[in-house]
C-alpha cells in the first residue's frame, strides 16, 4: 500500500473515531436530543458550507425538483435517524447505544429481501444470526427492567433507520457532489427537528454549548470533509470496514472516562463487530 493511501487509511480512522466521539459528548449533555440533533445538522452544515465556499466551489451543481427532493427526504430519515441514536445512547449507554446501530447490515439485508427479492446467502444469516445472538447477550443486563430494554430498542431503532438511509440512497439517483448533497441533508435535517426544541435552546447552558459545536462542527463536519478526502484514496468497500469500529472507539474512550463495559457487553458487543466486519468484508470482496 503506498504512503498516500496509508496516510488515507488513518485518515478514515480519525473520521470513524471523530463520529463515535459524538455519542460521548451526547451522553452527558442536558440538552433535549432534538436540540442535539438539529444543532448537529445546522453546525455540520455550517462546516461542510464553508468548505464549498473556500475550497470546493466547483461541487455546487444545479439539481432538479426531483433531486432536491430526494435530498430533502434523506435529511428527515437523517433526523429521525439520529433521534433514535442519540437517545439510545443517553438512556442505554455508550456502549450499548453505539452496539445496537452497528446492527444496521442486518436491516438493510432484511430490507432488501422485503422490497426487491434478492436471495439472502447462508454467509449472510449466519452473520445475522451471530448478530441476533450478541444482541441477546447485550439485553441480559436489562432484562428484568423494562426502561433499559426500551432504551435498546431505541438503539436497534438507530440501526433499522440507518438501513433504511442506505437502502433509499441506492436506489435514487442525484447529480450532486458528495459534500453539496450532504449540505443539503444537513440543511433539511436541521431544520425538520428544530421545531421540536427550539423553545429551550435559550436555556442551554455554556458547557452544552461547546459540546454542541463539537458534536456538528467537529465530530460531522469535520469528521465528513475528512472522510470525503480520504476516499479518493481508499475504495469505499474498505472504508466501510474500518467505519464498523465507530462501537470499538465509542466504547474506548467511554472507558477512558471511567466507564468500564460488563462482560456481556464484551462478548455481545465482539459478537455483533466480529459478524458486521465478516458480512462487510465478504460483500465487499476486499
Amino acid at each position: 500500500m503506498t504512503t498516500t493511501k496509508n496516510h488515507a487509511v488513518l485518515l478514515v480512522h480519525l473520521s470513524t473515531a471523530l463520529f463515535a466521539l459524538s455519542a460521548v459528548f451526547a451522553k452527558n449533555m442536558e440538552v433535549s436530543v432534538t436540540n442535539i440533533v438539529s444543532m448537529r445538522a445546522l453546525l455540520a452544515a455550517l462546516a461542510l458550507g464553508l468548505v464549498l465556499a473556500f475550497f470546493k466551489k466547483n461541487q455546487w451543481r444545479r439539481l432538479n425538483v426531483k433531486e432536491w427532493g430526494h435530498l430533502i427526504t434523506l435529511g428527515g430519515l437523517l433526523a429521525l435517524h439520529w433521534l433514535c441514536f442519540f437517545i439510545g445512547v443517553i438512556e442505554a449507554g455508550i456502549a450499548v447505544g453505539t452496539l445496537g446501530f452497528a446492527c444496521f447490515p442486518v436491516f438493510v439485508a432484511l430490507i432488501n429481501k422485503t422490497l426487491y427479492g434478492p436471495i439472502i446467502s447462508k454467509y449472510e444469516w449466519l452473520c445475522i444470526s451471530v448478530i441476533i445472538v450478541g444482541l441477546s447477550i447485550l439485553s441480559l443486563d436489562s432484562f428484568l427492567d423494562s426502561d433499559s430494554l426500551l432504551a435498546l430498542a431505541w438503539a436497534i431503532a438507530s440501526g433499522a433507520s440507518y438501513a433504511v438511509i442506505l437502502v433509499y440512497n441506492q436506489r435514487v439517483s442525484v447529480k450532486g457532489s458528495a459534500i453539496q448533497s450532504s449540505w443539503i441533508q444537513f440543511v433539511s435535517c436541521g431544520l425538520f427537528a428544530l421545531p421540536f426544541g427550539v423553545s429551550s435552546l435559550p436555556a442551554i447552558n455554556a458547557d452544552d454549548v461547546v459540546a454542541l459545536i463539537v458534536i456538528g462542527f467537529l465530530c460531522t463536519g469535520v469528521a465528513y470533509t475528512v472522510l470525503t478526502k480520504a476516499l479518493q484514496s481508499v475504495p469505499s468497500s474498505k472504508a466501510a470496514v474500518v467505519i464498523t469500529l465507530e462501537p470499538v472507539w465509542a466504547i474506548l474512550f467511554a472507558a477512558l472516562l471511567g466507564t468500564v463495559p460488563t462482560v456481556s457487553v464484551l462478548i455481545g458487543g465482539g459478537l455483533i463487530i466480529a459478524a458486521v466486519t465478516a458480512r462487510t468484508l465478504k460483500v465487499s470482496d476486499v
